[in-house]
């Protein structure tokens, strides 16, 4: 018995794979860009923000359980780097 992927999926499709390596490397770039003083944390949450607003449209347009995914994808890394914010 194969077990559900993040989105819903046979965790063995080998696109929830590709998507899942993108956004960890996705993620990882941001990270790094912040670290090398290319992009602010603040600027790098703004984009976060506009990419959960753009992915809520998309979810109340067509509720489905891949844009429901990818909001709670999205606002995982939001919380990665809230946790960089200053106390």
């Amino acid at each position: 018995m194969s077990e559900a992927g993040p989105l819903g999926s046979d965790a063995s499709n080998p696109l929830d794979a590709h998507g899942q390596a993108a956004l960890v490397l996705v993620e990882s770039l941001i990270h790094v860009l912040i670290q090398r003083c290319v992009l602010t944390l603040d600027e790098a949450i703004a984009v976060l923000d506009l990419a959960l607003d753009s992915q809520k449209v998309i979810y109340d347009d067509a509720p489905s359980l891949r844009a429901e995914g990818a909001i709670a994808l999205l606002s995982s890394i939001m919380a990665s780097l809230e946790t960089d914010l200053p106390k």
